[in-house]
């Protein structure tokens, strides 16, 4: 089941269309995978509901890249991702929580 982003939206095949004015946060985890590390990205939306996408996802990568183009992600954004261990998580940034 393959992921895909574009300038307005966040696309899956189980998770349909998404805007990205849509997402409130995007928490990062990864787990132990038995022969490899999982990287999975969870987009809180603002129907309550969230959406998961892990590393072995189609299309994972090029998302992954793209974040910070639609996300007011921090500037080191994707070295906290690199930094987090197995077990840990990470909210990269919660629209709930910021002040203006």
């Amino acid at each position: 089941m393959p992921v895909s982003c574009n300038d307005r939206n966040l696309i899956t095949d189980w998770g349909g269309v998404l805007s990205w004015d849509e997402i409130v946060a995007l928490h990062v985890t990864k787990v132990d995978g038995i022969d490899h590390t999982v990287t999975i990205l969870e987009f809180d939306c603002l129907n309550g509901e969230f959406i998961e996408v892990n590393a072995d996802t189609l299309g994972f990568d090029v998302l992954r890249c793209k974040l910070a183009d639609y996300l007011p992600l921090p500037i080191d954004w994707y070295d906290q991702i690199e930094a987090t261990q197995i077990g840990e998580s990470l909210t990269l940034f919660d629209r709930r929580t910021r002040t203006s």
